[in-house]
């Protein structure tokens, strides 16, 4: 039997490394460091950032740059990347953001608390009356007015909406609504409008030939969700001139206010303005002068209730000279709060 070979002892290249560096004098060794630093680094931001490029160049005063990616955009790598500095990287802030999640948010059909049950022990009238606030007038509403022990009560009802009112001394101390959730309509629209008047404090006015009334209701709290509500109708009532969109619920115009946003955007041509942040960093070789504007673009997919588009995204903002960074072919630019222009080009199939 042969006696067992002893196994070859293989030194790890940064093994050889150390004993390289440790013959060498001390500027050669330094020097050697750093080329081996500046190499590590440069092997890292290619394997982290390889899919993504930010190509700039500038055209007059105005810094024009495209964000390619080549893979499926992940939004979480993309912002590990952006925290750690590499380069390239880049986030864009949307301000306004907060008001699709408001949209989704929404409770749907649109109510307030509902009011405690009453008995009735007096009917005072019931019939059909005209309704009117501000500019918008309801025509041939239902209207049932009772007494429950010292309060009156009076009920308005059509297809599309119910209003109750709760008054003592013909105050009113109370109320209860509720809007039909499928009136994403011209008609639906004037009926959120109504009540976006009625709670703003604008006189409620009601008569027929044989009775007539007028009362006052203010809340604030229920302004926001009926001034999102009644912006998106109106989005949405325009775009269907140049699409082909069946009748939708508000529920699902509510859960696709991004891309309703970017086709009203488009076919309006009206640009977005928001406010957020933006941070873009890049490599760049070449001068940079003096700069007062900066149009970043990348494409995106929309989808809207099955309509899919493509477009690309031009954002633009106003730049000044402490908003850029630019040294060793390395540039940044980093701007908070700014007003961002936005606009939409429909990339042809």
């Amino acid at each position: 039997m042969e006696p067992p070979k002893e196994e070859e002892q293989v030194e790890s290249p940064k093994e050889d490394l150390e004993e390289e560096q440790a013959e060498l004098p001390k500027e050669e060794l330094e020097k050697k460091q750093e080329d081996h630093q500046k190499e590590e680094s440069k092997k890292d931001i290619e394997e982290k950032v390889e899919n993504l490029e930010i190509p700039v160049y500038l055209e007059g005063k105005t810094l024009k740059g495209e964000i390619i990616e080549n893979e499926i955009h992940d939004k979480n790598k993309r912002f590990v990347e952006f925290r750690k500095k590499k380069y390239p990287s880049y986030q864009i802030d949307d301000f306004s953001d907060i008001n699709h999640y408001k949209a989704q948010n929404i409770k749907l059909p649109l109510q307030s608390q509902k009011l405690p049950k009453m008995k009735f022990n007096k009917k005072i009238f019931s019939g059909k009356v005209d309704l009117k606030c501000n500019d918008q007038t309801i025509y041939g509403v239902t209207i049932k007015a009772n007494m429950s022990g010292k309060y009156e009560v009076i009920d308005f009802k059509n297809h599309d909406f119910n209003l109750t009112l709760i008054l003592l001394e013909k105050k009113v101390i109370n109320f209860f609504y509720k809007i039909s959730e499928n009136t994403v309509n011209i008609r639906g629209k004037n009926i959120y409008i109504f009540f976006k008047n009625l709670f703003s404090g604008w006189e409620l006015i009601f008569r027929n030939k044989k009775i007539s009334g007028h009362f006052k209701i203010t809340s604030e709290k229920e302004i926001e969700n009926l001034d999102i509500i009644i912006e998106n109708i109106e989005k949405f009532l325009e775009i269907k001139k140049y699409l082909k969109i069946k009748e939708i619920t508000l529920k699902n115009l509510l859960q696709n206010t991004r891309s309703l946003e970017v086709l009203y955007s488009y076919y309006t041509k009206t640009p977005k303005i928001i406010k957020g942040n933006i941070t873009i960093r890049t490599y760049y070789n070449g001068q940079i002068e003096e700069l007062d504007k900066l149009i970043i673009s990348y494409p995106i997919k929309v989808n809207f209730l099955g309509i899919k588009n493509a477009f690309i995204e031009y954002n633009e903002i106003n730049l000044d000279s402490s908003e850029i960074t630019y040294e060793n072919n390395k540039l940044e630019v980093q701007v908070f709060d700014t007003i961002q222009k936005i606009t939409y080009e429909k990339i042809k199939k």
